[in-house]
């Protein structure tokens, strides 16, 4: 596949910097993912759906307990069609459990709706659009993560691990290992990237360990987020914290 990266010089918002590939698009329905997910999401089956339903954006939907930090659907399930669109609502208020997921088809004709500028497609596009009967939900089962937190990077994480997702490497247990890798410590649900080192005596739970970070021995992880390059001194005892790239 061709990959062409388009860079914004500024920031366009989720809705600008759709418009801003618009010149590299044929014209035709086009396909959104955010870069933040892993999902299990069909897009065949999402596409047939779109082309049979009418409108001019079909988002994808996923129930979660708590709706607070999505944006959130009032869905007709027997239109198929979005009512109502709100970004982040307090949960007492939420018009449903159904969260946006992420994944959009879209029309051409979309670009009539946008803003000049920076905009957001949730509060700028869908919530105005969503009353005319021109969008779409389309909920699904399966996986999804949202990896906008640092706990549900943890567990994205792990759902590349138990879903075979990783092209290198290798997957011993629950935990995922960089070829070049050493890891001398007990691991368990936790990615360990190139060229890290876990030394012995170490324990690593559910934690993400990136590039060349070096972890020394005797010490003990749980929920953490390490950085490229980051040094973690003999003996830390860590849990749910993050450290920053290089310290």
């Amino acid at each position: 596949y061709e990959v062409i990266i388009v860079e914004e010089t500024e920031p366009l918002g989720t809705g600008g910097a759709i418009a801003n590939c618009r010149q590299y698009l044929s014209g035709g329905t086009f396909c959104v993912i955010n870069g933040d997910l892993i999902t299990s999401l069909k897009v065949e089956e999402m596409l047939e759906f779109h082309n049979s339903n009418g409108g001019i954006a079909t988002i994808s939907l996923w129930e979660v307990e708590d709706p607070s930090r999505f944006g959130v659907a009032d869905y007709v399930e027997e239109t198929g069609k979005i009512m109502r669109f709100q970004e982040k609502p307090p949960i007492e208020v939420a018009y449903s459990n159904l969260i946006n997921a992420g994944t959009y088809l879209l029309e051409h004709e979309i670009f009539e709706m946008m803003p000049e500028g920076a905009h957001s497609m949730e509060r700028d596009v869908y919530e105005k659009i969503a009353s005319t009967g021109v969008l779409n939900g389309f909920p699904f089962k399966g996986m999804f993560v949202d990896a906008g937190t640092p706990a549900s990077f943890i567990e994205a994480s792990q759902a590349c691990i138990s879903s075979n997702r990783y092209s290198s490497g290798s997957v011993q247990d629950d935990s995922w290992f960089a070829e070049d890798s050493h890891s001398l410590g007990e691991i368990s649900g936790s990615s360990i990237g190139p060229a890290a080192t876990v030394a012995e005596g170490c324990t690593v739970r559910n934690s993400v360990i990136l590039e060349g970070a070096v972890i020394g021995e005797n010490s003990i992880l749980d929920g953490c987020l390490i950085g490229k390059g980051a040094t973690i001194s003999a003996g830390t005892n860590l849990h749910s914290e993050i450290v920053d790239h290089n310290l």
